[in-house]
């Protein structure tokens, strides 16, 4: 075999690297656009396109995957549409109305634009934070529980929108229900547990094993189910 010469190897290698920067550039502008607090976007998940309206719904052997899961209906109607519905140990304990994501391209109050989605598929939670501020919409967000990047379910002043897509991304409650669903959430705790991919599976580390994280073991499913 020709061996190949020196500088043709090290133009091949720039340009991979090169190549790689820019697709690791891309998928960074896909987290800020999926987030609603700029300030966790480091957790965010890239945000595939049209992947906001995607028609997803949550199956049954689903409430048997944790404790406690929380199903979340981004949908604009139907009869379960704009609502969260509680489930410990396979039984429904609450439903709420509340607002997800208006679904639409918008510019916040922080000058950022991105594509106002609550993204579907499976999360656990990572982090709750009681008094929490966004810096993207220069609003508080008591009762937060981010699950996915920026996005969270936390307590809103908007009580008359519970019902109708109405939120930057995150998931609206009122006080009381967010503070419920918060100390419930506090109270399971965090643990290692496998992390999840948006499909639900398990992801894998190098070498196929589960990868884990400092997670609450709780399963939030955000469902389009009309």
């Amino acid at each position: 075999m020709r061996e190949i010469h020196p500088l043709l190897r090290f133009t091949i290698a720039l340009s991979l690297l090169i190549g790689t920067c820019a697709h690791a550039e891309s998928r960074l502008s896909h987290s800020v656009l999926q987030s609603e607090d700029e300030s966790m976007i480091v957790k965010s998940a890239p945000l595939q396109t049209g992947e906001a309206e995607t028609p997803f719904a949550a199956k049954a052997e689903d409430l048997n995957r944790s404790k406690v899961v929380i199903i979340i209906n981004k949908a604009p109607h139907g009869p379960t549409a704009q609502t969260m519905r509680v489930f410990v140990d396979g039984k429904i304990l609450y439903r709420w109305k509340i607002s997800t994501g208006r679904e639409k391209t918008e510019t916040a109050t922080s000058g950022r634009v991105y594509f106002t989605t609550t993204e579907v598929g499976y999360f656990h939670p990572y982090l709750l934070e009681e008094n929490h501020h966004s810096k993207t919409w220069d609003a508080d967000m008591p009762y937060a529980i981010f699950f996915d990047g920026g996005i969270a379910t936390h307590a809103t002043t908007h009580e008359d929108n519970l019902g109708h897509r109405a939120s930057g991304g995150c998931v609206r409650n009122t006080l009381e229900h967010a503070k419920t669903l918060y100390e419930l959430v506090e109270n399971i705790g965090q643990k290692e547990i496998p992390m999840l991919n948006h499909d639900g599976s398990t992801k894998p580390d190098s070498y196929g094993d589960p990868l884990t994280d400092n997670l609450y073991d709780v399963l939030i499913i955000v469902e389009n189910r009309v």
